[in-house]
């Protein structure tokens, strides 16, 4: 079985405001006490479209990876959902001077896009003998910005894309271990009450999977990065996982919101910055939406820089 590898991870967030801001915030004290509550505090919004922030992370992501135009076999670009102008915008964005790279496009209505969109890149790797691929993650907040608050303040809406090289059977920065995903369409039209009950049963069911395949008991996996929601969500759902604290990468929640698709890869690179795992810790990275789970099982490379 082919091994496949994550290098070069590179992100690039909108301008990064206050919270209070935000006129859905700003007009509602209590809303905005709540959100607060939650661990918010600043959010990212773009003043160009959000696919421009996706063309510089892919350059980033090309340039930190150290590879040519021509080295790569395939590109993967997923957004949560187009803008106005989407076509001419993904024109742009993928149209990096990639020469031999096929294009596919995923256009996902949720926030699980960085675990799809990887799982999706290693399967038409494997099936099709590819070497080298990019993939760049982003999400279009919704306007105008009242929107920006997701539902009563579970999560605040930011601007931001994230992307990286997936390599076969070369040393990396992460090896993949294991992608799994869950989805529960049924989940979105039930009751709140009802929808937490499925959520907190769906996470213990792709974590179980993804560490299964990875070959990780839970106890021996070092660090968890999640989607940024609001901090009790987070840690209900680590608890109920078996992650502690200690283990658990939370700090970006109020730095920069909740960033769509590009969340755990943000989480990733910035966790590793400030704490580094050594060569062989593991990383599980949770996303997800209302109706569906992605879990990533990623181990440090010996050789990552």
């Amino acid at each position: 079985m082919p091994r496949f590898s994550l290098r070069g991870i590179s992100y690039v967030l909108g301008e990064l405001r206050d919270i209070k801001e935000i006129p859905a915030l700003r007009d509602d004290p209590s809303l905005l006490a709540r959100v607060r509550h939650g661990g918010f505090h600043h959010w990212a919004r773009a003043d160009q479209p959000v696919m421009s922030l996706a063309r510089e992370a892919a350059e980033q992501a090309i340039a930190r990876a150290g590879l040519g135009p021509e080295a790569f076999d395939l590109q993967v670009i997923t957004t949560f959902r187009a803008e106005k102008d989407a076509p001419q915008e993904h024109k742009d964005t993928l149209d990096l001077g990639l020469p031999r790279a096929r294009v596919v496009e995923l256009f996902l209505e949720g926030c699980t896009g960085a675990s799809e969109a990887l799982r999706t890149t290693r399967d038409l790797m494997e099936d099709e003998g590819l070497q080298r691929a990019l993939v760049v993650c982003t999400g279009v907040a919704p306007t105008p910005e009242f929107s920006r608050v997701y539902d009563y303040g579970l999560a605040i809406l930011s601007d931001a894309a994230a992307a990286f090289v997936v390599e076969r059977d070369a040393p990396g920065d992460w090896e993949l271990l294991a992608v799994e995903g869950v989805t529960t369409p049924g989940l979105a039209r039930t009751h709140p009450t009802e929808l937490l009950a499925g959520q907190l049963g769906v996470v213990r069911q792709v974590t179980r999977a993804a560490l299964t395949a990875a070959e990780i008991v839970p106890e021996a996996c070092n660090r968890l990065v999640m989607n940024n929601l609001a901090l009790q969500a987070c840690q209900l759902f680590a608890s109920r996982i078996g992650f502690e604290a200690e283990r658990c990468w939370f700090e970006n929640i109020g730095r920069i919101g909740h960033c769509f698709a590009s969340d755990t890869l943000v989480n990733l690179v910035d966790a590793q910055a400030a704490h580094p795992l050594p060569p062989g810790a593991t990383c599980l990275m949770l996303s997800n939406s209302e109706t569906s789970w992605g879990a990533v099982v990623l181990r440090r490379g010996t050789e990552a820089l």
